[in-house]
Order: C-alpha cells, then structure tokens, then sequence
C-alpha cells in the first residue's frame, strides 16, 4: 500500500493557517486542521504520525516530500530518543512531543518504508504527492472557518443556524443595511461577501477580539473586519479599548532607559578614545591604533602589528607620554573592550601627571 502525506502552514486573512493529509494517489483518507504553533515541519511529524497509525498491521509505503521528517524517521530521531528528547540545558527539544509520537507510530504497521519524493518528479507518484498537497492546503484552511464558528459561538448561536443572529433585527438598522447594498438570502444578511454583524453584537466581538492580543483599535479593527462586515465596529473597538483595565495598567508603566553619556574630560589628554584598524599589510604591519582626545578632538595614528593591548601600553608609553602629554591616567575609553586586556588599566592608573 502506497501512502501520501504532507504538511502544510501559511497566512491567510492574517491568520496562520496549518493542516496534514494522508491520501493515496487518487483518494484523501485523512486530513484535518492542526494548531497554527506547530508550523511547517510540525505539520510533516503529524502527517506521517496519522498515516502510520492508519496502517497498523499491514505492509506500507509511506511518502513525504520533507527531508527534515524523513530525516527524523531515519536518524535524527533515534538520536534524540536516546537523550531523552531533551536539549544540552535539559529542555525538551523542538517538537519534542510529536517527534516522540511519529516513532512510536511507525512501529504500527507489519512493514513499512519511510520514502523521500521528490516533487520534480512526473509520475504517478508525484500526482499522489500533489493531491496530499492540495488536500493539507485545503485542510488548514479549515482554521478561517474555525474561528468564524468561535466568534459565532461567543454570541450563543446554535450553528450553523446563522439566522439566529438577525432575530429581532430592529427596522432602523435594517434599512441602514439596505442603503448600504446588503443582500438577504435565506434569512441571512451579506455585504461584500462578508456576513453582517448587528449592532447588539458589536461590544461582545470587539471585546472578544481586543482580549485575544490586547492590540490597539486598529489592529482590533483589521481582525474584526476580515471575517465580518461590522458597520460602527470601530466605535465599539475604541470603547473597549478605552475601558481596558488591563492595558490601562501596562500603558502607565512608561519606562524610558536613561540616555547613555560620559562626563567630559576637563583638560587635554585627560580622557582618551582608543580603537584599531585594519589596513593593508606592509613590512609586517596590519592595524592602525588610533587615538583621540576627547576634549580637543586630538588624533594620533600609530601602525602596529597586532591589535591588542600590548600595542596600547607601547604606544602611551613610547609616543603619548615622552612627548610631555603626560595627563593620561584618569580614564581610557576602547571602543571595543575585547581588544583591550586589563594591562592597559593597570598601567595607566600608576602614571602620575606631570605638570
């Protein structure tokens, strides 16, 4: 028996949408959405898990065209098995769970082989691996419609009775549909291919919607509007928003980190800035020590042949010092610190200024 499976996770109207399929090559025998967390490779792990488990006791072939999953199925997930299914700090791997499912499944049936297709390919193998693609594509989708189902479910609604939703629809906002281009059909109301959300039910939908992310109006508002035409939804958001206890509470917490600042130096050669450069390599040197003061702007460039703290020390005291610019010795400032070991502050403190 020859089995297809395949994974799939992507965004559709804002919402990550994930799903499996297990099909033969004419037939889907099982798809169905999966949580959005999972992603991709998730998706491929649960994919070839169901398909296992369909085929327990029989001889099957098993087809995916995820090398990350056949890889599991072949070595990684032995490996992984034996650790425990946990990290070198002791965590539970990545997908740890479903990793640990799919080779307890593979067990199942009589004979099976895990097989790689790959999807250049133009056989019948290939159509059978397109249909799973298709049918994961179309069963992640089935979230969009979850979520519709939800929402309704937050107004009481018996679905899929959706003519429940414009009982008692007050006459006012039935002719304000009207003008705005609504359709009636079967007792359900439409607009733009979107069904209409009355009045009533805007406040419990924003709230529903603004609890999920806490996000703002406008982001409230873009999720509202991709699943329903809500006329006034952005006045109820605002409201929601505005009565928020819990966004309240973080929107005063207003913490602003104070401004990074050195104090000025207060004469010459006081405070240096230091850091190397690269340059071409000529009769063996390859960096330029460069050093500012950071009272006159004062530039010096000394070539050496590492990049290291060494360098520093040799510079102060054969160039910097001897020239009778003796005040070094409060503070030196390395733009990169990995460069510069303790030698140089250990040094500099001991040099009294000369004046």
């Amino acid at each position: 028996m020859n089995l297809f499976t395949d994974g799939s996770s992507y965004y559709e109207e804002g919402w990550k949408c994930t799903g499996f399929a297990v099909t033969t090559e004419t037939k889907v025998l099982l798809a169905g959405p999966l949580p959005p967390t999972l992603g991709a490779q998730g998706a491929e792990i649960v994919a070839l898990t169901k398909a296992a488990q369909y085929a327990i006791g029989i001889r099957v072939n098993l087809y995916t065209d995820s090398k990350y999953a056949f890889g599991v199925c072949h070595a990684t997930g032995m490996l992984w098995k034996e650790r425990g299914f946990l990290t070198s700090a002791g965590k539970m791997i990545t997908r740890g769970q479903q990793i640990k499912e799919l080779l307890e499944a593979i067990q199942l049936p009589s004979e099976l082989a895990v097989i790689y297709i790959d999807t250049n390919q133009e056989n019948q193998l290939a159509k059978g691996n397109e249909l799973a693609d298709q049918a994961a594509k179309a069963a992640a989708r089935q979230v969009i419609f979850a979520m519709t189902l939800t929402h309704q479910e937050e107004l009481d609604l018996e679905l899929p009775d959706m003519q429940k939703l414009y009982e008692e629809l007050p006459e006012e906002e039935r002719r304000l549909w009207e003008k705005l281009g609504a359709e009636q059909q079967n007792g359900q109301w439409t607009l733009g291919g979107k069904p209409l959300l009355p009045k009533r039910y805007l406040i419990p939908i924003a709230r529903w919607h603004h609890e999920k992310t806490h996000g703002g109006p406008e982001n409230t508002a873009l999720r509202v509007q991709r699943l329903w035409a809500a006329p006034g939804i952005y006045t109820a958001i605002k409201r929601v928003c505005e009565g928020c206890r819990l966004c309240k509470e973080y929107a005063s917490l207003k913490i602003k980190a104070p401004a990074g600042k050195r104090p000025p130096a207060t004469y010459p050669f006081q405070k240096l800035q230091i850091d190397y450069g690269e340059m071409p390599r000529a009769m063996g040197y390859a960096y330029l020590l460069l050093t500012v003061d950071q009272l006159s702007g004062w530039v010096e460039a000394f070539p050496t042949r590492k990049n290291d703290s060494k360098e520093v020390i040799k510079a102060l005291l054969k160039e910097i010092i001897p020239r009778g610019w003796c005040m070094v010795g409060d503070v030196i400032h390395p733009l990169n610190t990995m460069l510069f070991g303790p030698g140089v502050y250990e040094v500099v403190p001991e040099m009294s200024p000369i004046v």
